[in-house]
């Protein structure tokens, strides 16, 4: 399978400059995922997108949510390819980051992995989110905006 040149499979990506966005190796968004709480989950309904708000941390490099029955949990049960994106903007700077993770869902069962997913700083959105979701991460992929990129003209007023 041939990648796109803005996407890195997840253990060997390297920073690119690509139409004004500054491209993040992945180490540098495993460290940015490593630091955020909220992102968003898109997976497929009806072959539709749908896009949920979670909690999240990283057991390891796949990022994990606690959910309950729903969307997000008939994605992961079904081992669906779906998507983490979190994300941290100044509206005012027009600066900020963007990170993907893409990979296979899994529901985690009991056995070692549930145990250490126990141990992260993990809440539900909603809910009681009895459901643990890890993300294999299969994909990912990072852009900044840096200061004065792409910023819009004044307005002549």
């Amino acid at each position: 399978m041939s990648l796109p040149a803005d996407v890195a499979p997840a253990a060997d990506a390297a920073p690119i400059e690509h139409t004004g966005l500054e491209l993040i190796d992945a180490e540098e968004c495993f460290r940015l995922l490593g630091a955020a709480r909220l992102g968003r989950v898109a997976v497929s309904v009806d072959a539709l997108p749908a896009v949920f708000p979670v909690h999240f941390a990283l057991l390891g490099r796949d990022p994990v949510f606690r959910t309950e029955a729903g969307a997000k949990l008939t994605a992961a049960s079904a081992g669906n390819i779906i998507c983490l994106e979190a994300d941290d903007v100044d509206a005012e700077s027009h600066t900020g980051w963007s990170v993907m993770v893409t990979g296979p869902a899994e529901v985690l069962r009991p056995g070692p992995d549930l145990d250490a997913a126990l141990e992260l700083p993990l809440r539900p959105w909603v809910g009681s989110g009895d459901a643990f979701v890890r993300i294999g991460a299969a994909l990912v992929s990072g852009r900044r905006v840096v200061s004065g990129v792409g910023t819009p003209a004044p307005s002549a007023g």
